[in-house]
């Protein structure tokens, strides 16, 4: 009896995934050559989160001095063109929704006709953070905690076709370069050296090219989803959702590589 209910529930899965995954391809089919509206904040929010602190053998020096140390400190935040930021970012996201076959529009004459992609809200923060670093010495488990910089990117999203208006959220972190080595010294202490490259605003426009395809797979994907939820006589998966991927025209499931809905 047992064995019978195992096969009922096995082949009721089975006919669910299949239709939800039809869904997704009638999804791709239907969206073919759709048009589609970018729209991005003016300027982005930046905050400085950094903690650092003065060393105990710059105590002499004035307030201003320790002022301007402490300033030499932030790599990133205090340095961004939002202008330029923006830029790379919508072209970015408007040539990988290209890939997505879909067009990408400057001007809105029928709405109804056309996907609305709001970004209201781009929020860049840096700080310092202690990072863990694992490594094997001799069959010893060993771990440092390497001092790195850490920029963070939380953007916002709101579609046009979302009956009830739901907001989506997703953040992003770009870390400082390191490798961490480990070494006995005479008296049989294990000591580490870590080696962290600094930050620079290159690494930073770089990293905003590559959110700007990220957002727009995880666009696509979240319209993709709730076309399956509205079509689908099944209720879907609540925790893994569909991906596409436009290049080898494969789905694929995930349980958090997605936008997040905050309401």
């Amino acid at each position: 009896m047992r064995k019978i209910l195992f096969l009922l529930l096995t082949m009721m899965m089975l006919v669910s995934c299949s239709q939800h995954r039809k869904l997704a391809y009638k999804f791709v089919d239907d969206s073919a050559n759709a048009s589609v509206a970018l729209f991005l904040p003016e300027s982005l929010i930046k905050k400085n989160l950094r903690n650092d602190s003065v060393p105990e053998e710059m105590d002499t020096l004035s307030l201003q001095e320790k002022i301007a140390f402490l300033e030499s400190k932030t790599k990133i935040v205090d340095k961004i063109d939002d202008d330029l930021f923006l830029d790379i970012l919508y072209l970015s996201m408007a040539s990988t929704l290209n890939d997505y076959g879909l067009n990408v529009v400057t001007s809105i004459n029928d709405s109804s006709d056309i996907w609305l992609i709001d970004i209201p809200c781009v929020e860049v923060s840096e700080m310092n953070v202690s990072q863990p670093y694992y490594y094997s010495f001799y069959d010893e488990d060993c771990v440092a905690l390497v001092p790195v910089d850490v920029v963070n990117v939380a953007a916002w999203f709101a579609f046009n076709d979302n009956p009830d208006s739901t907001l989506y959220f997703t953040e992003q972190n770009l870390f400082s370069d390191y490798y961490c080595s480990f070494q006995s010294d005479e008296q049989g202490r294990l000591l580490a050296h870590f080696y962290v490259d600094s930050l620079t605003m290159s690494d930073f426009y770089r990293f905003a090219e590559n959110l700007g395809r990220l957002y727009a797979g995880y666009c696509y994907d979240a319209a993709l989803n709730d076309f399956i939820k509205r079509h689908s006589e099944k209720s879907p998966d609540s925790v893994n959702s569909f991906r596409y991927d436009p290049y080898e025209r494969l789905f694929f499931k995930t349980d958090s590589d997605r936008l997040i809905p905050v309401y």
